[in-house]
């Protein structure tokens, strides 16, 4: 199946100083264990990486992303759900999954 692990933008322009370009380490050590489960898995970090949520989706689509994790706290959580909607009305078909502190 091929996954990707979303960690969102935060709508809070001043957490962004302090997040600034730090991975998600909680999505590496998810991808690695799916990789190891052979599982094709991509991670896109919007804070890291210069996608758009438009282009999450599209990206999603073209690739036929069978599932879609997304890495969610509070600061992540409307971008979360803005993709999420994205990714529904991109593919409905792909599995959309929330974790993370917000989520539990």
């Amino acid at each position: 199946m091929k996954i990707l692990l979303v960690n969102p933008q935060t709508d809070v322009f001043e957490m962004r100083a302090n997040y600034e370009a730090h991975e998600n380490l909680a999505l590496g050590l998810l991808a690695a264990h799916l990789s190891a489960h052979d599982h094709a898995t991509e991670i896109i970090d919007l804070r890291i990486d210069d996608f758009s949520e438009q282009e999450v989706a599209r990206h999603v689509q073209q690739h036929a992303v069978g599932l879609v994790g997304l890495s969610v706290n509070f600061v992540t959580l409307p971008s979360a759900l803005r993709l999420a909607r994205a990714i529904r009305q991109a593919r409905p078909a792909t599995l959309i999954v929330l974790g993370g502190e917000h989520a539990s």
